[in-house]
């Protein structure tokens, strides 16, 4: 079994690139054949450019600014292209991926071989992070076929951007398991579909700390004693909680900032590789962060830590350290952190906690990976009009003539059934085209078919059929033919007609 896993494998972010390893290894761990398809859109991409240059309409000032910007890398910031390179590095060598992605048109025609493909981890689903809704990363590709399943997105937010809302609706119908990594997404999501939904540990949990061990690299500061602070952008509780914790033990520091920033400060490892990355992490005496993945990596390692709250994505911490038993650790504010004694951390019970979560998570995998879904809720289970397109079929084949359509205010019909009429045979459910997945294979003694469309790209313009039916009424009229349509009269009714004169027939032309 071939599986694709669509996923931020392209961002230069620690935790993006260390839960897509994470996945892959479990799945490679249990027998199967694992890409991670490299999908790398603008959203994406354009976060992590090494020469960001301004917009300009000038050739000559677009030249001059590339220049002085990569001049000014090349001298002044070269760490910036040491970091680079080893995220390039990371996701060319460590992670499987396949040829490069920039577009769900090319992933539509290139990342079709797959019997899995898998949407997630990480915040996928957050449509500021991917620029709006992005439907490859609802799998809106692939084999039609192939099981699809979506292994702990996450929105970052206990809320989705309303104008989305019906998009979440339609294409969650992709998958057929899904589960989440927040429990605030339970609630927010089992409202958009009739699927079950499942809490699921971050990959980086779903495998042992050996396969860590197996990517470690020595850092230049393996031997030092010192405290390691992670931060997300620039938090000002997040350095007080440093300093403080700094001062009481008399350790220095090391942080991920570009600049200075503590009082007593040993590095800033800003630019350090995600393999000599563990090595910082597991050496520390203590870790302070805000990311969620640093304070995942400091549970692996079994590091004492603090965590204080992302300022704008907070939920996933606050959940995972809920679901370990860990809240103490989650310190808001220096102001009310309590004694450093308080906070060292028993790890049986912890470790004891993420068995029992990772256990869940394999099962919901194994479940997901063995075959298609039992789900068969149709129109009539849920009343979701993304589930019917009002062909009429049901209707037409009830025994008892039991369904009737009806117009909703946009004038769409959807059927209604009576139920003191219907005798419960189950023919619309079994015969509904809507979920009849079976695809023909060619056979000979098919008939061939033709596809049209009209050279004269004015006529297409003004025509909704590719400008065929011009071609038809003027070869009807060629040879002394008449020509049935329907055209608007002078109230902008549509009505049928019969005619032998060409401007009637343009009347015709077009949708009604």
């Amino acid at each position: 079994m071939k599986v694709g896993i669509i996923t931020f494998s392209s961002a230069h972010n620690y935790g993006a690139l260390l839960q897509a390893y994470a996945l892959s290894k479990y799945l490679e761990s249990i027998g199967l054949e694992v890409e991670i398809i490299n999908y790398r859109p603008k959203s994406i991409d354009n976060v992590y450019k090494l020469y960001k240059i301004k917009k300009t309409n000038s050739l000559v000032k677009k030249l001059f600014l590339k220049t002085r910007i990569i001049l000014s890398t090349n001298i002044k910031h070269r760490w910036k292209i040491e970091k680079y390179q080893n995220f390039e590095n990371f996701i060319n060598h460590k992670l499987n991926t396949t040829v490069v992605f920039n577009n769900l048109k090319s992933l539509k025609i290139g990342a079709y071989e797959y019997d899995i493909l898998i949407a997630g981890s990480d915040q996928i689903w957050n449509t500021d992070l991917t620029n709006g809704f992005d439907y490859a990363y609802f799998l809106e590709f692939g084999k039609k076929d192939a099981i699809r399943i979506a292994y702990a997105p996450s929105l970052g937010r206990n809320e989705i951007d309303q104008q989305y809302e019906e998009l979440y609706k339609r294409y969650l119908k992709n998958f057929d398991y899904i589960s989440v990594r927040e429990q605030s997404m339970i609630e927010i999501f089992q409202k958009l579909t009739s699927k079950p939904l499942t809490t699921v540990l971050d990959p980086t949990l779903l495998i042992d700390k050996k396969y860590y061990d197996e990517l470690k690299e020595e850092s230049e500061y393996h031997n030092e004693k010192y405290i390691y602070m992670h931060s997300i952008g620039i938090d000002e509780k997040l350095n007080e909680i440093v300093d403080k914790i700094s001062e009481e033990k008399n350790l220095k520091v090391i942080h991920n900032l570009a600049k200075p920033m503590f009082k007593n400060e040993l590095a800033s490892c800003y630019h350090e590789s995600v393999e000599k990355l563990i090595d910082v992490v597991e050496n520390a005496e203590m870790i302070i962060t805000n990311s969620f993945h640093i304070t995942i990596l400091s549970i692996i390692y079994q590091k004492q830590f603090i965590t204080v709250p992302h300022k704008t994505r907070p939920e996933r911490m606050i959940s995972l350290l809920n679901m370990l038993n860990l809240s103490n650790n989650l310190v808001e504010d220096v102001r009310i952190m309590k004694d450093l004694e308080e906070l060292k951390i028993n790890y049986q019970g912890v470790q004891e906690k993420i068995e029992e979560n990772r256990k869940i998570s394999i099962s919901f995998l194994k479940k997901a990976l063995s075959g298609k879904s039992t789900d068969t809720s149709k129109y009539f289970e849920t009343k979701d009009k993304f589930d019917c397109y009002g062909c009429t079929l049901c209707r037409d084949i009830c025994p008892v003539h039991a369904i009737t359509m009806r117009e909703d205010q946009e004038g769409f019909v959807y059927p209604h059934v009576d139920e003191e009429k219907c005798i419960h045979c189950n023919l619309c459910r079994k015969k509904c085209i809507y979920h009849n997945n079976e695809q023909l294979e060619y056979a000979k003694g098919y008939p061939k078919v033709y596809a049209l469309t009209n050279k004269n790209k004015e006529i297409t313009k003004k025509s909704t059929s590719g400008g065929v039916f011009t071609e038809l009424y003027r070869w009807a009229l060629k040879n002394k033919g008449y020509v049935v349509g329907v055209r608007y009269n002078e109230k902008m009714e549509p009505i049928y007609d019969i005619t032998n004169k060409e401007e009637i027939c343009e009347m015709f032309r077009g949708s009604k």
